[in-house]
């Protein structure tokens, strides 16, 4: 439970966290909205994408389509959607380093670490997260510089 307070110290109805979350995760999706129709484009396949494992670094040969999203839960992301043959070249690659830590570079900055716990062999790829759908909203927006 979570019990605000007005201006004056007077305690208010106490509110549950679950109701709490749900009410910061609205306030992400505005926000996330708000980001991604600034940015114009949404979808953009002439990012520069890597991605790297401690031992092994992957870099699609073909363009990679990355797309500012909301996922299935309303938070914002971003998706990414490898073109043949680098779908199957990226699932090969998330199946030989499971639980391992993978960073994910776009033009050259790190964008975030992921670790995954299963393989990704569908081609795709979905990152939750405001600060990911930040960073991804910018690039669509300006490119890579």
């Amino acid at each position: 439970m979570c019990t605000a307070f007005n201006g004056q110290g007077d305690e208010l109805e106490a509110v549950s966290d679950n109701a709490v979350s749900e009410v910061f995760r609205a306030i992400a999706m505005v926000f996330a909205f708000v980001l991604s129709s600034c940015s114009g484009e949404l979808v953009k396949e002439n990012l520069d994408v890597r991605i790297s494992a401690p031992s092994e670094k992957f870099t699609p040969r073909n363009p990679v389509q990355v797309q500012a999203v909301f996922d299935d839960t309303g938070m914002p992301g971003a998706a990414f959607t490898f073109m043949p043959p680098d779908d199957k070249a990226f699932g090969e690659f998330t199946t030989r380093h499971l639980g391992e830590a993978i960073e994910f570079y776009v033009c050259g900055e790190l964008l975030t670490t992921a670790v995954f716990e299963e393989a990704t062999l569908n081609g795709g790829l979905l990152m939750s997260g405001t600060i990911v759908q930040r960073k991804i909203a910018g690039y669509l927006a300006d490119g890579c510089r």
